[in-house]
């Protein structure tokens, strides 16, 4: 009998253990996409970021720039669709982007067609790209990845 609960405590204590770890990870994600037009009027960006296992708008009027840190409302967006894909983006964050040294790719923007942006932490560090809204000029490894970018933006700007 004292096996038997033995196993039991066992089983519990080690479920338990995986849940903190499964909501230590869920909250320390953090994954910034977005698309821009650097000549358009009204709001030429849209941004969306998850952190702590939320999804975000931005809160940009016009433009913003790369250089600038972007603004994110204090309000969680109830999209639950689009909260899946975005940690679904994050979970299959592309290793080509993690390992190259690259952060630009095609020409983003050149003939006003945007320009997608992705940051997110790896090992401590904000790594940032920008990714061209052509997505044949992207790298062939990221292609696929960019494409649910785009698809997302576009779902929840509606």
């Amino acid at each position: 009998m004292k096996r038997y609960l033995l196993i039991i405590f066992t089983l519990l204590f080690i479920t338990s253990c995986g849940s903190d770890n499964l909501n230590k990870s869920e909250s320390d994600e953090f994954l910034i996409i977005g698309l821009t037009y650097g000549f358009c009027g009204g709001d030429c960006s849209t941004l969306f970021k998850l952190e702590g296992g939320k999804l975000y708008a931005d809160t940009e009027d016009k433009r913003w720039s790369p250089e600038d840190d972007p603004r994110f409302s204090d309000n969680a967006l109830d999209e639950i669709s689009g909260l899946e894909e975005m940690m679904s983006l994050y979970s299959s964050f592309p290793d080509y982007l993690e390992e190259t040294d690259e952060n630009r790719f095609g020409c983003p923007d050149c003939g006003d067609w945007g320009a997608l942006h992705v940051f997110k932490e790896i090992d401590g560090e904000m790594r940032y790209w920008t990714l061209d809204n052509m997505l044949e000029s992207n790298p062939k490894e990221i292609q696929a990845w960019t494409k649910r970018i785009q698809d997302l933006i576009f779902d929840l700007s509606q």
